[in-house]
């Protein structure tokens, strides 16, 4: 397999960024470092040059990450377009097909005083996507309740997300 130090200019390269993955070609490649995007990543780590906040790294894709990206923001793309939708413009036919669809993916409402378990499991992941507790604009809902997802915070040094585990 393909690392760092043989990429050519025009490679795949993945681009990891705090709250997203993407796949973009290598611009430049220099004997320390790989430019992609006009951003410059170090060529023996991947990790991104410079003091910057959303902290990026690159690293050589599988067939199956660029798969998996692909289907990642192909899903963004198509929640961007709905959640943008005027359902007004929509017959009544139309709009119960669309509530039929969506009707059985909704959690239930939950009564007061009612419990409910969740079972979440930890995975290694270098993104917050697919994570359980991932809000609205990458806030982040795991950390108020104690749970620790960054290296930094955990003892096993891992990077980890939290699946709900369906039974």
């Amino acid at each position: 397999m393909k690392e760092l130090k043989d990429l050519v200019v025009g490679d795949d390269v993945l681009v990891t960024g705090m709250y997203y993955r993407r796949i973009a070609k290598v611009d430049k490649v220099t004997k320390t470092q790989i430019v992609v995007d006009n951003a410059r990543y170090r060529r023996n780590s991947g990790w991104q040059c410079g003091d910057v906040w959303d902290r990026k790294s690159i690293s050589v894709p599988t067939e199956k990450e660029i798969s998996d990206v692909k289907e990642e923001n192909f899903r963004k793309k198509l929640i961007y377009a709905i959640r943008s939708f005027d359902f007004k413009r929509l017959s009544t036919d139309e709009l119960k097909q669309v509530y039929k669809i969506v009707k059985d993916k909704t959690m239930n409402e939950i009564k007061v005083g009612e419990r409910v378990t969740i079972i979440l499991e930890a995975v290694e992941h270098d993104t917050c996507e697919g994570c359980f507790f991932k809000g609205v604009a990458g806030y982040c809902g795991a950390a108020p309740l104690g749970l620790k997802c960054l290296p930094k915070y955990r003892s096993d040094k891992k990077n980890v997300i939290f699946k709900e585990v369906k039974e």
